[in-house]
């Protein structure tokens, strides 16, 4: 049985139901959905919101894919973005339109404009043919026909559809535009001349004729005639910012640069709100080295705009390109804020957080720039810059090279890629990364310094100094030139002359601590030490707290031996910088001489707690640990050594000996000490620990050729004359064995090993009687 409730009233339910169901069918039919958006898109599109008309337009696509106008009007929205992904977008919906819709004439004529400007003239032409069977009189496919002949150089032809066209529309200015266009290519610009002016005459208020004809003029000299046309262009049109643009730039063309900045704030005035005024004025600015009023324009800007992210990021990039990243953090944080996928905002974090040394940050955030628009040559030059930082050359080389594909003439990066090269010795390819930049631009200061750091690198001292002088020439004040003359007197043994070259550069910038360690390294080969500690004294005169001077003073006395002297300056520049690394390992080093080695350790993880990935103090520590025979924990500090790097020779080769010294895995030593030697093929420690591994697997004869090997690049050793003897030995050739062990008992009496070389050498003098 149906229960029937109170106050059922069948004839509203029913009522209720035809309404649900007029609203369902209105929600869910896709056609006027499609239609909603389309209505919205093109109201997007009419107001100039390109990316929310991509989006609507996306949206009528999605729920119709064979929608023709769906794609041609998504088409015109990657057009307006521009740029070479959009545009690439732009032609693919433009072909999907009239693959639906052949009919569709603008987007036929698109395609054809496409196809010219790639010069493919051929296929341009079969759209232009396309359109002008439909429709004959289509004056658009004309000018598109008529410029196609004019790009294959067919003047002839060309000319005469464009005096057709003008015949039969004689006020279509666009005709006036391609006629005198076609002139301009067929270098006849007295024609062009009279076509321009014939538009003007035809349509006085028309804009786009009075700029080409001024700019016809300036091409040609004429100055004034092409101000003249450009200040009747702005009194027919003053609230034109273009116009007002290209008069600027005939302004600094001429050299008249006050009278550019008036009419770049004229701009600004014209719309205060909008940012791209404050962008180009900034951008004058600092062609002008102006860098103060670059500033100011972008911060008022930014207050007048609404905080506008252009200018946001525009100010972001100038203080990073200034190194105040602490500074730009803010605006950085601002636009991410906003927008925290925005590839331009994790582009500019990057570089804070590389400026930062935060490298796994900055590559994360890089490499999502790049996911978002891969077309941006500085962030990969970046994302180059931060893997060279954190060690991997490959990826610094790959993305380097991408960003020279982006940007052939990225001096930057070019030179980045070089100074990679450099650091690896691949000397003629950092020579040739520079002389690129060089032949292009010869007065390039940095690129001239790159070339003498080749050249020296090269020991060629007299080509790196004609390096180094052209880039002094031409950069007086930048300090490194003279600091690289230096290196080149210093090189030629010319110490009086070094020295002054290296203080003509602390002159410059008195925190050059590395020109004030060359200083003092060369007092100290000129057996000069107070020299050294006074010039390092008279510095921190002036910077009491500068740590690295400190440091650089500690170093100075441990080359003397006044240890105590060392030690106390090195206290003090880790009380002023806790995170000064290379202090902490002198110190430690202080105290492994003094035989402190408690001490020392402590230092050697001092560093290793603010860099765990810096090597020098676990090798440092594995080597404390075997004079204090604590093998298994030596063991433990070069692995980890070898975890960070498993190409570091000296960790590798210290294992390996370890190993076969102390019943460890002879192959596992094996292995490591041929990655040793891999690594340093010319170091005799590295070649006795393999031919001593060899000699305790029984290989002798390979044993002896490493053995042998290293004898001879260290005859004075003890121990390794005693592992050659013991080879021989054992490979039965006694006159060699003798003879190696009696040496290495004459070179000492007490080494590994002495007592077995004794027992031998008596065991084989007796045989020989």
């Amino acid at each position: 049985m149906i229960r029937v409730f109170k106050g059922f009233n069948p004839i509203a339910i029913i009522l209720s139901m035809l309404i649900f169901a007029s609203l369902s069918a209105c929600t869910f039919n896709p056609e006027k959905k499609a239609a909603k958006h389309m209505q919205r898109g093109q109201e997007y599109l009419n107001s100039a919101q390109y990316k929310e008309a991509s989006i609507e337009f996306k949206n009528v696509i999605q729920i119709d894919p064979k929608n023709a106008q769906g794609h041609y009007h998504l088409g015109l929205a990657y057009l307006k973005l521009g740029g070479p992904t959009y545009l690439k977008l732009a032609f693919e919906e433009l072909n999907k339109a009239v693959e639906f819709d052949p009919n569709l004439m603008d987007a036929q004529l698109k395609i054809g404009e496409f196809y010219f400007l790639s010069r493919d003239f051929d296929k341009a032409m079969e759209r232009a043919d396309f359109i002008l069977k439909k429709e004959a009189n289509n004056i658009d496919a004309k000018i598109l026909l008529a410029t196609i002949y004019a790009g294959k150089k067919d003047f002839k032809k060309a000319i005469p559809i464009m005096e057709e066209a003008l015949k039969a529309n004689p006020d279509f200015i666009k005709s006036y535009m391609a006629m005198a266009g076609i002139y301009l290519a067929s270098n006849d610009s007295a024609s062009a001349e009279r076509i321009y002016k014939k538009a003007i005459a035809v349509k006085s208020d028309a804009i786009e004729p009075r700029t080409a004809l001024a700019s016809l003029y300036l091409k040609q000299g004429k100055a004034l005639d092409g101000e003249s046309e450009l200040k009747k262009a702005i009194e027919i049109k003053p609230d034109s910012p273009d116009i007002r643009l290209m008069l600027a730039s005939f302004y600094i063309a001429a050299k008249r640069f006050s009278e550019a900045e008036k009419i770049y704030e004229s701009v600004i005035t014209l719309k205060p709100d909008n940012p791209n005024g404050y962008l180009i004025l900034t951008e004058f600015y600092l062609a002008n080295r102006r860098l103060q009023d670059a500033h100011n324009t972008l911060k008022s800007g930014l207050e007048k705009s609404n905080n506008a992210p252009m200018l946001q990021k525009r100010l972001s990039e100038l203080l990073l390109d200034e190194k105040k990243h602490k500074e730009a953090v803010p605006y950085v944080d601002a636009i991410l804020k906003k927008h925290p996928n925005d590839p331009y905002g994790l582009y500019l974090r990057g570089r804070v957080r590389l400026s930062d040394n935060k490298l796994n940050e900055a590559i994360e955030d890089l490499k999502l720039s790049i996911k978002s628009e891969s077309n941006h040559a500085s962030v990969h030059y970046y994302l180059g810059l931060a893997y060279h930082a954190s060690g991997n050359l490959q990826a610094a080389k790959s993305e380097l090279a991408e960003s020279l594909k982006l940007n052939p003439v990225f001096d930057s990066a070019r030179l980045a890629l070089s100074a990679i090269y450099l650091g690896s010795r691949d000397y003629e390819l950092a020579l040739e990364e520079a002389q690129k930049v060089l032949k292009r631009y010869p007065e390039h200061a940095v690129a001239n310094l790159m070339a003498g750091d080749v050249k020296l690198q090269q020991q060629k001292p007299d080509e790196a100094k004609a390096y180094f002088e052209k880039a002094i020439k031409n950069s007086p004040q930048d300090p490194r030139g003279y600091a690289r003359l230096g290196l080149v007197y210093q090189m030629k043994r010319n110490n009086h002359a070094a020295i002054t070259q290296l203080e003509k550069a602390m002159s410059m910038d008195p925190n050059l601590i590395d020109v004030l360690s060359m200083i003092t390294a060369i007092h100290l080969s000129n057996k000069e030490p107070k020299k050294a500690i006074d010039r390092v004294t008279a510095q921190l005169k002036q910077s009491p707290n500068e740590p690295m001077l400190h440091h650089l003073l500690g170093k100075v006395y441990i080359t003397t031996n006044d240890l105590n002297s060392a030690e106390e300056s090195l206290k003090k520049a880790i009380n002023l910088k806790s995170d000064l690394v290379g202090a902490y390992i002198d110190l430690g080093d202080i105290y492994s001489k003094k035989g402190v080695f408690e001490d020392a350790i402590k230092q050697y993880n001092e560093a290793i707690k603010v860099n765990p990935k810096l090597l020098q103090p676990y090798m440092l520590l594995g080597v404390i640990y075997e004079k204090q025979n604590k093998t298994d924990k030596a063991i433990e500090s070069y692995k980890k050594a070898l975890e960070i790097n498993p190409k570091f020779a000296p960790a590798a080769n210290n294992l390996a000996w370890l190993y076969a010294e102390h019943g460890g895995n002879i192959d596992v030593a094996l292995s490591l000490a041929q990655t040793a030697k891999e690594m340093l093929p010319e170091d005799a420690s590295v070649s006795d620990t393999l031919g001593w591994i060899y000699y305790k697997k029984q290989v002798y004869l390979t044993a002896i050729s490493h053995l042998k090997e290293s004898a001879e690049k260290m005859p004075g050793n003890s121990v390794v004359r005693y592992h050659l003897g013991m080879a021989y030995y054992k490979k039965g050739d006694k006159k060699l064995a003798k003879d190696e062990l009696s040496a290495s008992l004459k070179l000492s009496k007490e080494f590994p090993g002495a007592e077995e070389a004794k027992k031998i050498v008596a065991e084989l003098s007796k045989e020989a009687k």
